[in-house]
């Protein structure tokens, strides 16, 4: 199992930076061995522009474009880059967690970039935040996960109270993918929970990209 989300960022960037300094080596031997009279004022702009064009498609790349249908398509079926082929989870996630043998109503909202994940969940009487979360990738079998740190507040059930309980969670759930398409989201949860510490199932599949931030 390795980290998944800065892991695959960093080896495009390594990747990415080697093809610019092999293009730009290749160019000056070039016209070294043609004795091409080189200009450096003109040079130097026209690297600064180059720098800058890929920088800014990278960013792009990293906040919107990987999201992209055709993008997902190309990573995943191209040989060459499906090493860094990754599933889009951002959007509005519902279905249940199961406590106690107690089945409950749950959502869980996602936003995502290429390198960064958030998550933030909801049921009927309490609602959690991510402090951390992590998308994994197992090599050996060719699987993802999203495992996510978190920190909750629940409201009493009884009617007019104004009691909160506090406590924090770890989640680790295994992710389901038809063709480049996240379609489910199961695994499990603990918590540190007092006097009682609390743990169960949790599953959810997709429902919408737009996110409600609200359970309903």
């Amino acid at each position: 199992m390795i980290q998944h989300n800065h892991w695959k960022l960093n080896q495009l960037q390594s990747k990415y930076s080697k093809i610019a300094l092999w293009g730009l080596g290749a160019i000056l031997l070039v016209l070294g061995l043609f004795s091409i009279p080189i200009n450096y004022e003109v040079l130097s702009t026209a690297i600064g522009i180059v720098l800058l064009v890929l920088g800014f498609i990278f960013t792009l790349f990293e906040k919107v474009l990987w999201k992209a249908n055709w993008v997902q398509t190309v990573m995943k079926k191209c040989p060459l880059i499906s090493n860094y082929w990754t599933p889009v989870l951002e959007g509005r996630w519902t279905g249940t967690f199961v406590r106690d043998d107690k089945i409950h109503k749950f959502v869980l909202e996602i936003i995502q970039t290429y390198s960064t994940i958030s998550c933030v969940t909801y049921s009927t009487h309490s609602s959690s935040k991510a402090i951390a979360a992590e998308l994994l990738f197992d090599e050996r079998t060719n699987t993802y996960q999203l495992a996510y740190y978190w920190h909750a507040k629940t409201s009493s059930t009884q009617v007019d109270s104004v009691d909160r309980d506090y406590f924090n969670g770890f989640s680790l759930l295994d992710i389901s993918i038809n063709e480049i398409r996240a379609v489910k989201l199961e695994g499990a949860y603990f918590t540190d929970r007092q006097p009682t510490q609390t743990h169960g199932t949790l599953s959810f599949v997709f429902e919408q990209k737009e996110l409600k931030q609200s359970f309903q």
